[in-house]
């Protein structure tokens, strides 16, 4: 029977000893690891770090990473319609029928509720250029696929047209990088 490789990790333990938080786009840190590690997983924090210090910390987990070592990377992009940080679009909320303030991928339409954190605008392409640089995306595995598609309309999809459907429709996409050999 295939298992996902969501699946073979959720069947392992990691030690809590062995987990370290820390400011990724610090150099130090990096360095401080001793060595090179196995894993390294982030949910929820790429679409927070300036894309200027993006390629700095990406350059720095292939470097920290053990030759069949993986990063697991699950950022919110930002087209989709969680992306804004609107808290009635989130996961839980986008598919319910409720009364909201806020419009179907108002940020990207009309933005009259900027998010109260810091976004950096980055797209699902964005990202997968962004990784290539340094890694091989073994897999692209959205968390709820299709979030939003019932709330599009034709009008909205007409504002949207720059947009591609994996655009739209990705929210939270976990990236599965395995580090690129080290250029000798």
């Amino acid at each position: 029977m295939f298992r996902s490789f969501g699946d073979r990790i959720r069947s392992r333990r990691i030690p809590v000893e062995k987990m370290i938080v820390s400011n990724a786009g610090d150099p130090a840190f990096w360095k401080s690891l001793g060595g090179p590690v196995d894993l390294i997983v982030s949910e929820d924090v790429f679409e927070h770090i300036p894309v200027e210090d993006l390629d700095v910390v990406v350059a720095e987990m292939r470097a920290s990473l053990s030759p069949g070592g993986l990063a697991l990377i699950r950022p919110m992009i930002y087209s989709g319609i969680s992306g804004g940080h609107q808290l009635e679009w989130y996961s839980h909320l986008a598919g319910k029928t409720m009364q909201r303030d806020t419009e179907p991928w108002e940020h990207l339409r009309r933005d009259r509720y900027p998010a109260n954190t810091y976004l950096n605008k980055m797209l699902r392409r964005d990202y997968r250029a962004l990784f290539s640089k340094h890694f091989d995306i073994l897999e692209e595995r959205e968390k709820q696929p299709d979030l939003g598609r019932n709330q599009m309309t034709p009008e909205i999809r007409a504002e949207l047209a720059d947009y591609p459907d994996d655009e739209l429709f990705s929210n939270n996409v976990m990236f599965v990088l395995k580090p690129l050999p080290a250029i000798e």
